[in-house]
């Protein structure tokens, strides 16, 4: 259970998140699902040097070893990204760029 911690002014108040879900704000501007700006920099950046490794990609585009791994998983899961050859002499096919 997840619990949230209010402050006010004069007091303390926690909320439990399953009974009280935080409301959207109306007007506000929708947010790309977590990961889509970097999983398409890192399609450009594979399409352009399809040699590139996760090290190079990390460098690039600021972004934790682990995060580069976990968007290539998924990309190569959605079937948009493919390895060819080996880990160290392979190259990055990109199907599609959107």
């Amino acid at each position: 259970m997840r619990r949230e911690v209010i402050l006010f002014p004069d007091s303390i108040s926690t909320r439990d998140s399953r009974r009280c879900p935080k409301k959207s704000r109306k007007g506000a501007e929708k947010e790309l699902k977590k990961g889509a700006g970097s999983k398409r920099a890192i399609l450009k950046l594979l399409s352009e040097n399809p040699t590139m490794t996760q090290t190079e990609l990390t460098e690039e585009l600021e972004l934790t070893r682990k995060q580069i791994q976990t968007d290539i998983k998924e990309l190569k899961n959605e079937g948009t990204l493919v390895r060819k050859g080996s880990n160290r002499n392979g190259y990055w096919i990109v199907n599609r760029v959107d």
